[in-house]
């Protein structure tokens, strides 16, 4: 997949804060007579005999879902011909190993079962005897094990009754001591971890439980206690309004694990444990939903990569099922899936029976104004007319898991041109084969010295040329369905008794931003930061803005006489910065001579195309 030298899961833990309540109780697990209610027949994990059976009839009448499964297909057959994985560490991950196994394991297995080809269970076989082999599945990185567990798991579910026992018996001996048991011997921080850590290890984990329940009762039984007590402290950071912390990159990554864990609890115990009603769950739909700019770009704050493209698509319209919305059930994207990517999600072949099952849409529509609560507050103003206008502004704070100073920063396009930026994820694995510190989040964390991480390059302010507080919370509240404001006094604690920002919606291609700042003898210098990617020419009212017929004017409406300056940062600043052509930040610097007690800085920020007037126009 295209994110795979991206998407690099690793942890940067969450810390208790305003809106983000104690974990909520799931169900209670009985460990001793949950077998009894298991279901004996095989498929049992995602799929069952009843559903496998409906997915062939609708696979013969559905054109959406027969392109998508022909797509599975398609990359069934290039994998008869492609050599078995290896053990084979990229840094130190076998994650990417473990990923495609899954891949491999699903495509092979759905093909096997709609066509009944023997060429598809005979591959799938070899896969699973090669990865059976492998001295371990990597437990000093444990993701490497939990996806590997689920990619043995639905090998064995899906075709375990046709597969040889020669076959068999390795896998389960497998998935018993390289997945299940090394699972339960941990005590790893993701055990309790509040990020995608927990529900990727123990959906993983689940996965084995399920398959190895006759061969390792107890065992099983234990993990899934386990997991049914610690997943709600990933799922309470969905809540109140479903915007996912670490980004919509990452809800992509660890919801595709939550919706799977529901679905296998549902298809083998017919209960998930309360699993899909967990306050902020559902409502992460809109989120997902929302985050993708009218450019087909996500907002793409914290390690989030920038370019949406299908990712997620096959879980978001899961959604569609429970809530009744239309709008997460995309056609389009999911023709998409595998025409776009050479290789094909590895999720694709597992989301097939959901995207099959019949649902009665009782709305189909997404908000003009949305804003969220949370660990990491967000709020999206957006415009139903022609013109796209997308507004999408956050609070929070550094500390959080995969976290930036970019509290109180914003994204912003017109025409589905991006003019204000967010510079998202850098590649992790390369910065780590140089000894560099990614993963710190305290003050003085090498982290910050990232352009794509520090506050001096995202769209904020920053006050006295230093850091934001990595510890301090940027609340965010809508005033109005045009309006949105945070507040940054935590953020900038030390360094100005309050501050605030206001964005206001004017008009189809009309905002504002106005700083409200309460000054004190420690405030030497303010800096309002525009980061883009446009070409900037300066202007007696303040900058406009350049992307081919497109244009977007800045007016500096107070204080009045200040003017921008540009930096470019195209080379970037350090030789293992993350390098983004054109990028340079607009900047409006405020010296001590300039602040008042109270200070405000307003911009007004107004777009256009090629045949419209605007003020300043040639």
């Amino acid at each position: 997949m295209r994110y795979l030298l991206a998407l690099l899961f690793l942890p940067l833990f969450l810390v208790a804060q305003p809106g983000m309540e104690e974990p909520v109780p799931l169900q209670a697990f009985d460990t001793v007579s949950w077998t009894q209610g298991l279901r004996r027949e095989h498929p049992r994990l995602i799929l069952t005999p009843g559903s496998l059976d409906s997915l062939r009839n609708a696979l013969a009448t559905d054109p959406t879902l027969g392109s998508y499964y022909a797509g599975i297909q398609q990359r069934a057959d290039e994998l008869l011909r492609a050599p078995v994985l290896k053990r084979e560490l990229t840094g130190r991950r076998l994650l990417f190993v473990s990923r495609e196994a899954l891949r491999r394991s699903g495509i092979l297995g759905m093909s096997w079962l709609i066509s009944g080809d023997t060429a598809y269970l005979d591959r799938l076989g070899d896969e699973l005897v090669a990865v059976s082999t492998f001295t371990d599945w990597n437990p000093s990185h444990f993701l490497d094990v939990a996806e590997m567990s689920l990619a043995v798991a639905i090998g064995l579910d899906w075709a375990e009754e046709a597969l040889p026992n020669s076959v068999t018996s390795q896998a389960y001996g497998a998935l018993l001591h390289l997945g299940l048991e090394p699972s339960l011997a941990s005590t790893d921080w993701w055990i309790t971890a509040d990020n995608n850590w927990n529900q990727v290890c123990h959906g993983g984990t689940i996965a084995a439980a399920l398959t190895l329940a006759e061969r390792a009762p107890q065992q099983s039984g234990r993990a899934i206690a386990r997991a049914i007590e610690y997943l709600p402290r990933a799922l309470r950071t969905y809540a109140p309004d479903g915007a996912y912390p670490e980004g919509a990159t990452y809800w992509s990554y660890a919801t595709s694990y939550s919706v799977i864990t529901i679905e296998m609890l549902r298809s083998a115990l017919n209960d998930d444990f309360g699993l899909t009603d967990y306050p902020g769950f559902l409502q992460s739909a809109t989120f997902r939903a929302l985050a993708e700019a009218p450019s087909g770009a996500y907002y793409n704050y914290a390690d989030g990569a920038a370019d949406a493209g299908t990712n997620g698509a096959e879980v978001l319209a899961w959604f569609a099922g429970p809530t009744g919305n239309g709008s997460f059930f995309q056609p389009g994207a999911l023709k998409r899936v595998y025409r776009e990517d050479a290789r094909g999600s590895r999720f694709a072949a597992l989301a097939l029976p959901w995207i099959a099952r019949p649902t009665q849409f009782t709305e189909s529509g997404l908000p003009l104004t949305w804003s969220a609560d949370g660990p990491n507050p967000l709020g999206i103003l957006r415009d139903a007319t022609d013109t796209t206008f997308y507004l999408a502004v956050k609070g929070g704070r550094g500390s959080i898991s995969h976290g930036n100073l970019d509290a109180g920063s914003f994204i912003f396009e017109l025409d589905s041109v991006r003019w204000a930026v967010d510079l998202g994820m850098q590649d992790y694995n390369s910065l780590e084969q140089l000894g560099f510190d990614l993963w710190g989040h305290e003050q003085q964390a090498a982290r910050w010295t990232l352009i794509s991480k520090n506050n001096f390059n995202h769209s904020t302010l920053t006050v006295n040329d230093s850091l934001h507080r990595v510890d301090g919370f940027a609340p965010l509240v809508q005033l109005s369905p045009t309006t949105i404001r945070v507040d940054l006094g935590e953020v900038v604690n030390g360094q100005i008794a309050a501050a605030s920002r206001t964005f206001t919606k004017l008009g189809p291609r009309t905002f504002t931003t106005t700083d409200t700042l309460m000054t004190t003898d420690a405030t030497r210098t303010v800096c309002w930061q525009l980061m883009t990617t446009a070409a900037v020419t300066l202007t007696d009212y303040g900058a406009r803005l350049r992307q081919g017929d497109h244009w977007l004017d800045l007016f500096v409406e107070q204080p009045t006489g200040l003017h921008f300056s540009v930096v470019s940062l195209d080379p970037p600043p350090l030789a293992y910065d993350m390098q983004v052509p054109g990028l340079k930040r607009l900047e409006l610097r405020l010296p001590n001579y300039l602040l008042q007690p109270k200070t405000t800085i307003r911009v007004r920020l107004t777009g256009a195309s090629s045949g419209e007037y605007l003020r300043g126009s040639e």
